[in-house]
């Protein structure tokens, strides 16, 4: 089964529901049936997760020794430190980093070295994540 694609234009980049978009005459198009909706469906189980993981265990218990008594006790400290990965959330968040930088670059007029900054930064972005 295909999906359908819902497809809107802005500007020249062209905008999927699935999260692809591409630039008119730059990368083409694509076929959504092609693991795209796959991974933003990824993405939503992974945020559903870490919503859970927020509201149901927000701290973490660490066994510690208790001078007074001489014996172990249990403290309950922050999550912070402790968060499941989320690497596809972290690919798609760096993807659309650098979507937004190679379509500044793609704006800036007669500034060659700084469209070019833009695109090695927008590349740097999306190796950032593998």
């Amino acid at each position: 089964m295909v999906d359908s694609m819902n497809i809107k234009e802005i500007g020249d980049v062209f905008h999927c529901d699935c999260g692809f978009s591409w630039s008119r005459g730059k990368n083409g198009n694509h076929n959504c049936a092609n693991g795209l909706r796959e991974k933003v469906r990824q993405l939503a189980a992974e945020n559903v997760g870490l919503k859970k993981f927020i509201q149901t265990d927000c701290f973490v218990g660490r066994i510690e020794p208790e001078t007074f008594y001489e014996e172990e006790v249990t403290r309950y400290v922050s999550a912070d430190g402790y968060e499941p990965e989320t690497p596809a959330t972290d690919a798609y968040l760096a993807g659309i980093k650098a979507d937004g930088v190679e379509q500044a670059a793609n704006e800036c007029y007669g500034a060659g070295y700084i469209c070019e900054t833009f695109l090695a930064y927008a590349q740097q972005l999306r190796e950032g994540v593998k």
